[in-house]
């Protein structure tokens, strides 16, 4: 098991945790560029080169190699966050691999597996662990990250070919936005009123939130995430 240091805790900067950032879309550079300090990992030996890159801008920059295609290196990761003894402000969950071929004839059952546990499983997982504290706080930023491949590969089993994130991801995430905001948890701690889980009531896109995603698309996701 790979030994993790704590990082020092006299900054005044934000934290975030990006995963898959050896090969990632430059989301950890985003974070420290907007004064973020930045918990990075990844599986491959890269991960230490990505983190020499990051040096040198005035953040603290953490490299956690784990593979996430496993419970235990998730744990292990949530573990080393956590160890920092700092509340976690943004979490990017970027990691991610995908397969392609023929469902039955191309592609082991051992790769789809683990593009479910990398894709979604530690997606959950980790969720579950960083979101708490979050809500608790009432303060900190979530993004998942997914490729338009889930959206557009023409085999019905779409969600196993060539996908970052899964549809299912993304609308989870959708629904972890409603639950978060605060008129959620109002309604949800008031005596008699009925939540939209238990209402069976769809979550869907306001002309708000739509707004909201264009904006975040013009703008760096690190900014996004701060306001």
């Amino acid at each position: 098991m790979p030994e993790h240091r704590a990082q020092d805790d006299d900054s005044d900067r934000p934290l975030a945790l990006v995963t898959g950032a050896s090969s990632g879309i430059g989301l950890d550079r985003q974070f420290v560029e907007h004064d973020f300090d930045v918990v990075i990992t990844a599986e491959d030996a890269e991960l230490a080169a990505a983190k020499s890159s990051l040096e040198g801008n005035g953040a603290q920059v953490r490299a956690v190699r784990e593979d996430l295609s496993t419970a235990d290196g998730v744990e292990r990761l949530w573990s080393a966050v956590a160890s920092g003894g700092r509340p976690l402000d943004a979490v990017a969950m970027n990691a991610g691999v995908g397969v392609n071929g023929d469902f039955t004839r191309d592609i082991p059952l051992e790769d789809d597996l683990k593009l479910i546990a990398v894709n979604v499983a530690a997606v959950v997982h980790l969720a579950k662990r960083a979101l708490p504290s979050m809500v608790q706080r009432g303060a900190g930023r979530v993004l998942v990250t997914s490729s338009v491949a889930a959206n557009h590969a023409r085999a019905p089993l779409r969600h196993l070919r060539g996908v970052q994130g899964v549809p299912a991801v993304v609308r989870a995430g959708a629904a972890l936005r409603a639950e978060g905001h605060p008129r959620h948890r109002d309604r949800a701690a008031t005596p008699g009123r009925r939540t939209p889980s238990s209402s069976g009531a769809r979550t869907s896109t306001t002309p708000r939130s739509r707004r909201a995603a264009r904006t975040t698309r013009r703008t760096s996701p690190a900014r996004a995430l701060r306001r």
